[in-house]
Order: C-alpha cells, then sequence, then structure tokens
C-alpha cells in the first residue's frame, strides 16, 4: 500500500463485482475513485469532475470503452492519454485493437495481477 494520494480516478466497468474489487483495491492504496457502469454514466461524471486517469472495460453495453475514448477524446483533448482499457479479449476486439495500435493505448488483459494493475497505474500517473 502507499500513503494518500490526489488522484482522481474513474473506473468504468459494467460488471458490478468487478468495479467492485478493482475500486477498492485502488481506495486502498489511496486512490480517489468514483465509478460508472458504462460510458454513458462515464460521461456524466466526466461533465462534473475533471480526472487524472480513466480505467475503463471495453466490453460495456450501450456505450462501450472505444466509443467511450472517442467521445471523449472529442470533448477533452487533455484526456487523450489518460485512458487505461482493461480487456478480457483483445484480439477478438478488431476495432479495439485497431484504435490501440494507432494510439499506442495502455491495454492490461485479464487476467492480471493485482501489482500488475497498482503498477501500470502508477506509471501512467508519473508521466502525466
Amino acid at each position: 500500500m502507499s500513503a494518500l494520494t490526489s488522484h482522481r480516478l474513474l473506473l468504468v466497468d459494467d460488471d458490478n463485482m468487478v468495479r467492485e474489487a478493482y475500486s477498492e483495491l485502488l481506495i486502498e492504496y489511496g486512490y480517489n475513485v468514483d465509478t460508472a457502469y458504462d460510458g454513458i454514466d462515464a460521461l456524466g461524471k466526466m461533465e462534473a469532475t475533471p480526472y487524472d486517469l480513466v480505467i475503463v472495460d471495453i466490453n460495456m453495453p450501450m456505450l462501450d470503452g472505444i466509443d467511450l475514448y472517442k467521445e471523449v477524446s472529442s470533448l477533452y483533448p487533455d484526456m487523450k492519454d489518460k485512458f487505461l482499457f482493461v480487456t478480457g479479449d483483445l484480439y477478438g476486439e478488431v476495432d479495439a485493437f485497431t484504435v490501440f495500435i494507432q494510439n499506442n493505448k495502455k491495454i492490461l488483459k485479464k487476467p492480471f495481477t493485482k501489482d500488475e494493475f497498482i503498477g501500470t497505474i502508477r506509471r501512467m500517473l508519473d508521466k502525466q
């Protein structure tokens, strides 16, 4: 665990159990965490709050992670490099894979360890 941080993260995942587990872990490591259940919910939260990092599942109903990224990049260009994508099946998501390759985006493929998750987040935040 680490000391408290002022970093505000938005965690977006339609799976309640996954969202809760990731959120608890991030809070345990001192991050300020808001959650959203899909891309539409996330957009609403982003209108009201600035985030240092958005952790987003790719496969979600209504507005998936890729479309959320495209929308946010258009509305908030400074957020383009503040997305961490999480997926269980990247290669089954051809459109997603193309977006990641073209934009050099950070992806964590499930399953991943707690250390991989927290380490990736720390490295991304350190680059800001």
